[in-house]
């Protein structure tokens, strides 16, 4: 018993010059192009209606390997959480439009308890500043005492001058808090950080 299609060629088989466009155009005018691309290209533009997977079965058939691989994830550990609270804060400063145009654009400089997520002081600035930031620690020490590690990112140089709305310039770099490690030797003495 023989099966009626041998001998006859397969109807799905893509003619010799449709692979030989495909092959030139991949090397040509989409060169570069991964596997999707191509396929999108390859329909949009030249009427060469074919799955991704069938240009990609053509391709690697003439040797022609996709020219973008997929990079993996790049591994990032998490550093853990301290284990009790107070034992470390993390501070930052976030301008942005918080009035929604009914006022100056704003900066919240804020301080969040790394063990809890807590936040014990926040507050509005018209600039991220070193100032900014005295106060905030300035604030949390008179309430909670002095030793506390503080990360923060560090501060870097504008291309553009800090100035306050009142037109009061601050100059093009502020500070770096980035680690800082504050300690009192003596916690009855808290009155010495004042803002006036």
């Amino acid at each position: 018993m023989v099966h009626g299609n041998r001998g006859r060629p397969c109807k799905r088989k893509i003619k010799e010059k449709t692979v030989e466009r495909i092959v030139e155009l991949a090397l040509g005018k989409y060169r570069g192009f991964n596997d999707r691309h191509l396929t999108e290209k390859l329909n949009e533009e030249e009427q060469i209606e074919f799955c991704r997977e069938k240009i990609r079965q053509i391709l690697r058939c003439e040797g022609i390997a996709s020219p973008r691989k997929r990079r993996p994830n790049k591994h990032r550990s998490r550093r853990e959480r301290r284990a009790a609270e107070e034992m470390m804060l993390q501070v930052d400063g976030s301008p942005h439009d918080w009035l929604e145009g009914r006022g100056p654009v704003l900066c919240l400089i804020g301080a969040i308890d790394d063990a809890t997520g807590k936040v014990p002081r926040a507050f509005f600035e018209e600039a991220e500043s070193s100032w900014a930031y005295f106060r905030l620690f300035c604030d949390i020490f008179k309430k909670y005492g002095l030793a506390v590690p503080a990360w923060s990112k560090a501060l870097h140089r504008s291309s553009k001058p800090y100035v306050l709305s009142n037109g009061v310039p601050l100059g093009r770099t502020t500070p770096s808090v980035c680690k800082a490690r504050f300690f009192n030797p003596n916690p009855l003495h808290k009155h010495h950080c004042r803002l006036t």
